[in-house]
């Protein structure tokens, strides 16, 4: 279940925590975990959603947004066969990746930052 539909609750959990801690990404788990509600169980938990996903914690949404501004497919979270991944994906699918690895965002990562993109003026 979780593996199937865990990215139905976890895009959208951090697209809540993105909106509440002024577009900055979360750094673990744990930020995320208010924000997350389980697919199963009625609690914040994301202890069994991690046995299924990994989250790239270290990256730049903006500078990942700015090299690539055209929105991901729908199927996003699928497996590349390339070296592009997002940065929300399963670890069957994808594992942990290397430092060749390119970022790409989720659909709706991606429609969060370029919604907020419009919204901020240009620097002077």
């Amino acid at each position: 279940m979780y593996l199937q539909y865990g990215n139905m609750t976890l895009e959208p959990a951090i697209v809540k925590y993105l909106e509440k801690h002024d577009g900055r990404w979360p750094s673990s788990w744990d930020d995320l975990q208010p924000y997350y509600k389980d697919l199963l169980l009625p609690v914040h938990t994301t202890r069994f959603i991690r046995k299924y996903y990994s989250i790239a914690w270290d990256v730049d949404l903006y500078e990942i947004y700015e090299k690539n501004k055209e929105p991901p497919a729908d199927g996003a979270i699928s497996n590349y066969k390339d070296d592009l991944c997002t940065v929300v994906y399963r670890h069957s699918r994808e594992g942990p990746g290397d430092d060749k690895r390119r970022w790409i965002l989720t659909p709706r990562i991606h429609q969060f930052i370029h919604d907020r993109a419009k919204q901020t003026p240009a620097p002077r």
